[in-house]
């Protein structure tokens, strides 16, 4: 993971070395589809309980919390907690995908109150967001899957604590790179939502307001990825959840991604992630456990 050049700051430290001497407590988590009508209200802050590590992996929307607005995008990751103001909605063409883990933290004889513990940081991007993505899924796969809480627990914690260190909000990006992102957004949440469709860099740069070649230039630099790897990477990430969560066949999730040829799709998958399609069917069956992964 890389790792921000600047020096920590002292405050930051301070947190950092709270979070080291206190436990997790995780008290539940889930992968969400967000449907059409969804939207949290004043009245669900209000609830709060817990913190509540909320993170965007699809979609656009917006968000009011206590220091103002917030867009909602594929990377963006909100650290909430009781007594702050939190208020959104998302856009009806690009539904919101998130993963959410609400958690307490707890010393040696009790639990904390939202007082005792103010995050590091509340809104942030995470410096590697592949792997935040990445932990955070794992963190509820261990939970629903396998049922191993204080083993998801401990994972949690030491995602916070690189929160703690690297999860500052960025400041150097300039007017024309948060532009830039801005307008990519809505591309790379399209194809994210729409992994089947054999989008062209025409239709996605014409979607994004560039030419096509200044389009692949800047999608690059914000992905490290062409639009194709992306889009590919997009269709098997799709494949891996279809064959974790779904009883469909292999045949049948090919032709859910829009691969015409199994032996076509079979390959593509077996380079991507080094493991073919039925032989990852097969070691998932093993486990014999479900989910509650909210899709």
């Amino acid at each position: 993971m890389k790792r921000p050049a600047k020096l920590l700051q002292k405050s930051g430290m301070m947190q950092k070395m709270g979070l080291e001497n206190l436990e997790v407590v995780v008290n539940s988590a889930g992968i969400f589809r967000c449907t059409t009508d969804w939207s949290l209200d004043a009245d669900w802050a209000g609830r709060q309980v817990d913190y509540d590590l909320f993170y965007v992996w699809g979609g656009l929307g917006r968000m009011i919390t206590s220091d103002g607005p917030v867009n909602l995008f594929p990377g963006q990751c909100i650290w909430m907690r009781p007594g702050r103001r939190y208020e959104a909605t998302h856009d009806p063409n690009a539904l919101l995908r998130v993963t959410a883990i609400h958690f307490q933290l707890k010393n040696k004889t009790r639990l904390l109150s939202a007082s005792e513990f103010v995050p590091p940081v509340e809104v942030f991007e995470p410096v590697d967001p592949e792997y935040f993505q990445a932990a955070m899924a794992h963190i509820v796969d261990l939970r629903s899957r396998f049922g191993l809480h204080n083993i998801a627990a401990l994972l949690l914690k030491s995602l916070l604590l690189e929160i703690a260190v690297c999860g500052a909000p960025r400041t150097s990006e300039s007017a024309l790179q948060r532009h830039h992102k801005l307008a990519l957004n809505p591309v790379i949440a399209m194809i994210r939502d729409e992994p089947e469709r054999r989008f062209t860099v025409g239709e996605l740069a014409q979607k994004a307001g560039y030419s096509p070649d200044h389009f692949v230039r800047l999608f690059r630099a914000l992905t490290e990825q062409s639009p194709k790897e992306f889009m590919i990477k997009s269709r098997m990430e799709r494949a891996l959840a279809l064959l974790k969560e779904s009883s469909h066949t292999v045949t049948q999730i090919a032709d859910l991604l829009g691969y015409q040829d199994i032996g076509f799709f079979s390959r593509q998958f077996k380079e991507q992630l080094g493991i073919s399609p039925d032989h990852f069917r097969q070691r998932g069956l093993l486990h014999n456990s479900s989910s509650d992964r909210c899709w």
